[in-house]
C-alpha cells in the first residue's frame, strides 16, 4: 500500500471471509490515509480486534448511527442523545476521525472537539445517501481533503470541509 496516496475501503466489500482477510491485512499495512465505511465498518463491529491494528491518526470512518452502535456497544438512542461526547470519547480512545452520519453529521478526531458539519433539517437518509456518495467518490479523496497534510489541516477540518459541501449538496438538490 506504500504506493497509494490514500485507502478508500469498505464499501461493497461484503463481509464474506475473503473480505474480512482484505480488511485485517489492508489494517496491518496501512501507512497512508485511509478511509472506512460501509462494510469496513461492520466487519470492524464483528471483529473488535480490529481497531488495535490502526497503525496511526490518518484513519476517518463514517458511520451512520447503527454501525456506530455496532462499533462502541451502545444503543441508537442513546448515541442520539449523547452524540458529541460519545464520539468524543471514542476518537480519544481509539485515534481516529470519525464522521458520524445522522440528521445532524457531526466530525471528531482526538484532540478536537465535535464539529456538526451538516444542516440538521436534511432528511437522514438523504444525509446518509450523501455521505455513502461522498466515501465512494473515486477522484474525491486521493487527491482532495483526506491527503491533505499540511499547515494546520487537521483530521477534523479536513472531515469538515469534505461533508460540509456535500451536506449542503443534499439540501439543495
Amino acid at each position: 500500500l506504500k504506493w497509494a496516496d490514500t485507502v478508500c475501503i469498505g464499501s461493497g466489500m461484503g463481509t464474506s471471509e475473503k473480505s474480512k482477510k482484505i480488511l485485517k491485512t489492508t489494517l496491518e499495512n496501512l501507512s497512508v490515509p485511509c478511509l472506512i465505511d460501509a462494510d469496513g465498518l461492520n466487519l470492524i463491529a464483528e471483529h473488535r480486534k480490529y481497531m488495535d491494528r490502526i497503525p496511526h491518526d490518518h484513519l476517518i470512518i463514517t458511520p451512520h448511527m447503527k454501525e456506530m452502535s455496532r462499533l462502541t456497544g451502545i444503543s441508537v438512542l442513546e448515541l442520539k442523545s449523547r452524540r458529541m461526547e460519545i464520539l468524543k470519547e471514542f476518537t480519544e480512545k481509539h485515534h481516529i476521525t470519525c464522521v458520524l452520519k445522522d440528521s445532524s453529521t457531526v466530525a471528531a478526531s482526538p484532540g478536537n472537539a465535535p464539529i456538526s458539519t451538516a444542516p440538521a433539517t436534511l432528511p437522514w437518509r438523504r444525509q446518509a445517501q450523501e455521505m455513502c456518495w461522498l466515501a465512494s467518490w473515486p477522484g474525491l479523496w486521493p487527491r482532495g481533503w483526506i491527503a491533505r497534510r499540511q499547515g494546520s489541516w487537521g483530521p477534523t477540518c479536513t472531515a469538515g470541509q469534505g461533508i460540509w459541501p456535500v451536506g449542503k449538496r443534499a439540501a439543495t438538490a
